[in-house]
Formats: structure tokens, C-alpha cells, sequence
């Protein structure tokens, strides 16, 4: 049921982000991204089930470094389930940019904490699911002391960026993770009032 969790949620972020760069990893990287992303003490993985369907889930970290270090830990089944993306030259430099950014004065500056993925499956798009989960996250986020948190999202998704702004989080810059692309940060703050 557990492995399914992951298998559920690594299908639905393939589905609902096409354009984006980590569906183009597989599901079963996907499946190892999120199992270690759960499984790290300073990650956060909220599904909303209904009726055993997967309607969507939020995944955040308060230390990108510990989901790295979580991922590694299982450097067989990495390998696994990157083999067809190791034949790639474009995806190995997509996977370097992701790395590069992460260790960049620009990414260093901001907060550690992040929310790093939402997605809702698009028959529950506008229920309330999405927001549901969004305050799910920010209550994880107040349990774990959080005071803030930064969201980067692709320029040209405009739905995307009107539900962050909708939801609080004020647009504090841009920066470019992949040569070809424009993402916006967002910094969301935890009113503990």
C-alpha cells in the first residue's frame, strides 16, 4: 500500500506537469524522489485520498540537503531508475542545473524551507482540494518552527503563480534553474498570530 502511495503520487505529478523537467525522469524516479522526500526527517508528504483515488498532494522540505542525503542512501535503485537518463546529454544537464541552483548564493540567501511540488488531479481542480493542502502544508511547516517559505514556480504558469499569490505568497524575484526558462520565487511567511 505504501509503495503504491509513492506510485500514485509520482503518476499524478507526471500527469498534471507535462512541461516540467522531473516527469521526463519517470515514474520510477518519481516514486524514489517522493518515498525519500517522506521518509527524510525533514520532509513533508500530504496526499488527499478519496474513495482510494489519488485527488492530489503537496510535498515540502525544511533541508534540501536531507532529501538529497536521503535519496543517495539508496544508490542502486537511484541508478535504476535513472539508466534511461543516462544515455541522455540533455537531461544530465538539466540535472546539473538543479544541482547548481541549489548551491548558488541566489538559493543559499533564501529561506531553507520550500514547498516543492502541489499538484491536483484535474477532475478536482477548483474543489479545494489545492488549498486544502496548501494550509495543510503551512500547519506542517508551524509544527516544525518554520517562519517562512519560498515557492519557485515557472514564469509562464499562470495558474500556478494567481493560487500562490491567491494564498499569501508575495513574488520576491526570479531566478533561472534551467538555461531555456524564467521561474519566479515566491516567499510565503507563517503568521503564528
Amino acid at each position: 500500500m505504501i509503495e503504491n502511495r509513492y506510485r500514485d503520487v509520482a503518476n499524478l505529478h507526471i500527469r498534471s506537469m507535462q512541461h516540467g523537467f522531473l516527469p521526463s525522469l519517470g515514474e520510477n524516479f518519481l516514486a524514489l524522489l517522493y518515498r525519500s522526500i517522506d521518509e527524510s526527517d525533514h520532509g513533508i508528504l500530504i496526499t488527499h485520498y478519496e474513495e482510494g483515488s489519488l485527488l492530489g498532494f503537496v510535498s515540502g522540505t525544511t533541508s534540501m540537503r536531507s532529501i538529497y542525503r536521503s535519496i543517495f542512501r539508496s544508490p542502486w535503485k537511484l541508478l535504476n531508475s535513472l539508466f534511461p537518463v543516462l544515455f541522455s546529454y540533455s537531461k544530465l544537464v538539466k540535472i546539473f542545473e538543479i544541482f547548481r541552483h541549489t548551491k548558488s548564493n541566489r538559493r543559499q540567501s533564501l529561506p531553507d524551507a520550500e514547498l516543492l511540488s502541489i499538484s491536483v488531479e484535474a477532475n478536482a481542480k477548483g474543489s479545494g482540494v489545492a488549498s486544502s493542502l496548501y494550509k495543510q502544508l503551512i500547519r506542517e511547516f508551524e509544527t516544525r518552527r518554520v517562519k517562512e517559505f519560498v515557492i519557485v514556480v515557472g514564469q509562464q504558469l499562470d495558474r500556478a503563480n494567481a493560487f500562490y499569490k491567491k494564498m499569501g505568497a508575495t513574488n520576491e524575484d526570479f531566478i533561472s534553474v534551467h538555461r531555456s526558462s524564467h521561474s519566479l520565487i515566491y516567499i510565503q511567511k507563517i503568521d503564528r498570530g
